[in-house]
């Protein structure tokens, strides 16, 4: 049991210690930790149908300006090593351990963002004296043990000492409160679905939702059928609605940037870019309240310090700008930030006076547009796609199901990263504006968009199970109250649920929501009115 503790110790502590996001961004979500909790414990296949089950409350989260509305990290990882202590047979009932427990987390984050301010400091000292391997240790080190006492101690402490304690709660509750956990358990399904309908909802792309909904619930038709019949309306819609651009005018446009480097003195190797890039992924290792993603920000600029200035004075010159505030979406679309201050750093090193208010004042004005569009793509899109497809393979009892996720979502998110860091480095910041406001984005996006709302709807009439158990006598014949329902409209009761969700959604901070279905279910379950259909 002590190695399973510090296995899954290691787990958690990955699972928030982002050191290179392209390794770890998956541990996030349940679907990857509660797999590779359960491998640890010895119950990796009850460990992949835990996980994916607490993954499809936790579908629509996401942390916009670094804001958690709850730790989905202690949510997998806890709710899924407490489960399989606890024996339980039905995974769904692992929601009874993982919401407590990602309230809890808030407590960890908040924890490792107040310390981690400190490093941000030590690394600046270090910085001044042009010493780039203390800013690369500062980076790393200390923040590791950070979140290993927020996220992994608790986790060791949990699975060596609680199973006697976990044990007992679970025999302690009678089978009614079970019941009613599983009503729970088939509800909370559509809060994940509520929390994506709120960030990608519009009046214009909505239809989708009810196209997928209606296509699992009349057609039978499965997650992946639904995903290729969406991407092909995408694609049509695209298509059709696209505007040729003028190539001979779009040649003939030259950027400052790209004319101050026709005969560079000195000039990037691809080996330091590549470096680079790849350190962009690390610029959420030390996230913290005072700078967010500074210091990681600094870390990946130590690439460029090396190449391109030969003293220590000059690169502790130029390195002391790069420790402002950032924050913005680093995985996707935010490395074409990192590949324009290459450029840029490549063109003050050939003798280009760009200041550093200058140099800071472009990369903030393009955190609030990346951030925006490149979480609609990965927490938007990507994910729910991605994710809804990997559980959907983990709840028929495939192990495949988190290896497809964390493997098509980390090469979407590698090659969207490179080409957009390329982007930044080969145009400058003027192309990169004539693009965004070219409309291409925008119709990429919705595209996407109608991808994302079919597929979740195909989620909620798959995974919102719950129906009534009510029956009525009409003229001396019985007739229950769930087939009246079904004959007006397949799925009614799980559409109605997950739609009241969506406007509690708009109106209440998702604590209040979570609060709200819990009583709400287990009232409805004890009452009569709701329950898991036979």
């Amino acid at each position: 049991m002590i190695i399973s503790a510090f296995l899954v110790s290691i787990i958690a502590t990955l699972s928030a210690w982002w050191f290179c996001t392209i390794a770890n961004f998956t541990l996030i979500y349940p679907i990857v930790s509660g797999f590779l909790t359960g491998l640890a414990m010895g119950e990796p296949v009850f460990g992949a149908l835990c996980g994916a089950s607490i993954n499809l409350v936790y579908m629509g989260w996401m942390a916009p300006g670094g804001a958690q509305p709850s730790s989905i990290q202690y949510a997998g990882i806890f709710g899924t090593a407490a489960a399989i202590m606890a024996g339980l047979d039905d995974p769904s009932l692992a929601l009874t351990f993982a919401v407590p427990f990602s309230m809890l987390g808030m407590l960890a984050d908040q924890f490792v963002r107040t310390v981690n301010v400190a490093w941000v400091h030590a690394a600046e000292r270090a910085a001044e004296k042009g010493n780039m391997k203390f800013v690369r240790f500062y980076n790393f080190v200390p923040s590791f043990f950070t979140v290993y006492i927020a996220y992994g101690l608790p986790a060791f402490l949990l699975v060596a000492l609680g199973s006697d304690v976990v044990s007992s709660i679970s025999n302690a509750i009678p089978e009614s409160l079970t019941n009613a956990l599983s009503v729970v358990g088939g509800l909370m399904p559509a809060l994940g679905i509520a929390m994506l309908l709120k960030f990608m909802g519009n009046r214009k792309l909505i239809a989708f939702f009810f196209a997928g909904y209606f296509m699992a619930g009349y057609l039978g038709l499965g997650t992946m059928a639904v995903t290729i019949f969406a991407v092909c309306i995408a694609l049509t819609f695209y298509f059709f609605g696209h505007q040729p651009s003028n190539v001979e005018e779009e040649a003939e446009i030259e950027t400052e940037e790209a004319m101050a480097l026709e005969d560079p003195k000195v000039k990037l190797s691809k080996k330091s870019r590549i470096l680079h890039w790849l350190a962009s992924y690390s610029c959420e290792a030390t996230v913290n309240y005072e700078r967010m993603m500074g210091l990681g920000r600094a870390y990946a600029g130590t690439y460029l310090m090396n190449d391109l200035y030969k003293t220590k004075e000059e690169r502790a010159s130029h390195l002391k700008k790069y420790f402002a505030f950032f924050n913005t979406e680093p995985s996707f679309i935010g490395p074409v930030i990192f590949g324009l201050e290459a450029s840029m750093e490549e063109q003050i090193a050939n003798g280009v006076e760009i200041r550093d208010e200058e140099f800071n004042a472009v990369r903030c004005g393009l955190m609030g547009p990346m951030a925006g569009i490149g979480d609609a793509l990965a927490y938007g899109i990507v994910i729910p796609i991605t994710a809804a497809i990997g559980c959907n393979m983990a709840l028929q009892g495939s192990v495949f199901g988190p290896i497809f996720f964390f493997v098509s979502f980390t090469l979407l998110m590698v090659v969207c990263g490179w080409t957009t860091y390329n982007i930044g480095y080969k145009q400058g910041k003027k192309a990169i504006t004539k693009f965004l406001s070219s409309g291409v984005l925008n119709r990429v996006i919705d595209g996407c968009s109608m991808v994302g709302l079919m597929v979740i709807g195909c989620l909620a009439f798959n995974y919102v199970t719950v129906g009534t158990p009510l029956n009525f006598t009409i003229g001396g014949y019985g007739a229950a109250l769930q087939d009246m329902f079904d004959m007006i409209c397949t799925g009614a009761i799980p559409l109605g649920l997950t739609l009241l969700t969506w406007k509690l959604l708009n109106k209440f901070k998702v604590t209040y929501v979570v609060i709200i279905m819990l009583v709400f279910s287990i009232a409805m379950s004890y009452l009569g009115v709701l329950a898991i259909p036979a």
